[in-house]
C-alpha cells in the first residue's frame, strides 16, 4: 500500500512540474461560446463556460497585479495600466467582446496564445485615458 501512494505522489509531482499549456485563441473562442449560448438560453458545456470565465478572470487580475508590481504609487499604477474596463461593465459583456473580436481573427492568428489576444481586444474596447471630465 506505501508503494502505491508512493507511486500515485511520484506521479502527481510529475505532473505539478509540467509546465502548463498555453490556451490559444481557438480553444479561449470555442470556450467562451459556450458562456454566449447560455447567455442566450441554449444549452451548453458547463465546464467550457468555466474555463473560459475562470480565463478571463485570471487573465484580469494577472494585468492588475503586474500594473502593481510595476508601479510606485496610483499615479504610476494608472500609467501602466493596458485596458480600463468601466465600472458596471459585467462579465457578460467582456466575454462577448472577447468572442466579437476572436471571431475577426484568421485562422492562422487564432493559434496564437489567448492571452495576446485577449489583451489586445479588451484594450481596444477599453482603452485608458480621462473620460469627459476628468484628467489623469
Amino acid at each position: 500500500m506505501a508503494r502505491r501512494a508512493a507511486g500515485i505522489g511520484f506521479v502527481l509531482a510529475l505532473l505539478a512540474s509540467a509546465p502548463a499549456a498555453a490556451m490559444s485563441g481557438a480553444e479561449l473562442l470555442a470556450n467562451c461560446a459556450e458562456v454566449i449560448k447560455r447567455a442566450d438560453g441554449a444549452p451548453v458545456d458547463a465546464y467550457k463556460a468555466g474555463q473560459c470565465m475562470g480565463y478571463l478572470q485570471g487573465f484580469g487580475e494577472g494585468v492588475k497585479v503586474s500594473a502593481l508590481g510595476a508601479s510606485s504609487d496610483r499615479q504610476e499604477y494608472e500609467k501602466r495600466r493596458f485596458f480600463c474596463v468601466p465600472e458596471g461593465v459585467t462579465n457578460l459583456q467582456v466575454v462577448r467582446v472577447v468572442v466579437k473580436a476572436l471571431r475577426e481573427q484568421s485562422q492562422e492568428r487564432l493559434q496564437q496564445e489567448a492571452g495576446v489576444l485577449v489583451g489586445l481586444a479588451l484594450r481596444r474596447a477599453y482603452p485608458c485615458g480621462p473620460g469627459p471630465s476628468e484628467s489623469r
